[in-house]
């Protein structure tokens, strides 16, 4: 049995500030990005629902995202845990209570945004501190200010 992770897009995006500017698609791009550089799932699948419509499906090496058209994201996590198949086990990252209760109510595991996300987020921290930390010579004032431009974004400071 596989273990796939169901993400609850748009609950994620609300809760994190690290990776997200404010503009939808960007935001969505910038979680998508996120999970496949810095893998919190491990080597585990990962589906990202988004409610709504938008690009038709995308797929990323382990990471498909979908969009839930004329249903709530929630309520498509669900139909896909009634249809679940046999070859994978679920566990659905929300913070959102009810869609939590009604994902164990079908046998899925839950956790919340911040226990998937926490790993990935101190490897990340720890990454751009390394790149601060380097011999800050060897760049030139533009290098410098795109680094910290980009720390700036990344670790909100």
């Amino acid at each position: 049995m596989t273990l796939c992770f169901l993400l609850d897009g748009y609950n994620i995006l609300k809760k994190i500030s690290q990776i997200t500017d404010y503009k939808i698609k960007e935001d969505r791009d910038a979680l998508v990005g996120f999970i496949y550089r810095f893998h919190p799932q491990g080597k585990n699948k990962v589906v990202i629902i988004f409610d709504g419509y938008g690009n038709e499906q995308i797929k990323y090496a382990t990471i498909n995202v979908l969009f839930s058209k004329d249903i709530s994201a929630d309520d498509y996590i669900v139909k896909i845990l009634e249809k679940k198949d046999k070859k994978n086990y679920y566990c659905v990252v929300s913070d959102d209570r009810e869609l939590k209760s009604r994902a164990r109510n079908l046998d899925a595991e839950t956790l919340s945004v911040n226990d998937f996300l926490s790993p990935a987020l101190r490897r990340m921290k720890t990454k751009v501190k390394r790149v601060s930390h380097e011999k800050i010579n060897e760049y030139s004032k533009e290098a410098r200010e795109i680094n910290k431009e980009l720390e700036e974004k990344w670790l909100k400071r």
